[in-house]
């Protein structure tokens, strides 16, 4: 690997995906991502009824809802 994309390797942080799908449901949730399969377990405060298929909102790697929509994408 080149010198410089290993320094900017370790300068940038890690940026942890912001939504996801959900493929399986059990005691945790698994998760497909832009940057892979994400575990997540379930919050126990978490009412909601989650179903495959769902899209979901995470942040720092929690589940905080779904996902109400697609953002629109403009081309220039």
């Amino acid at each position: 690997m080149h010198p410089l994309r290993r320094l900017q390797n370790l300068l940038a942080p890690p940026v942890s995906p912001n939504h996801g799908t959900i493929l399986a449901i059990g005691t945790d949730l698994r998760i497909a991502t832009s940057s892979g399969l994400l575990s997540v377990p379930r919050a126990v405060t978490d009412a909601t009824v989650y179903r495959v298929g769902d899209s979901v909102v995470l942040s720092n790697g929690v589940v905080v809802g779904r996902r109400n929509g697609t953002p629109t994408v403009y081309v220039l």
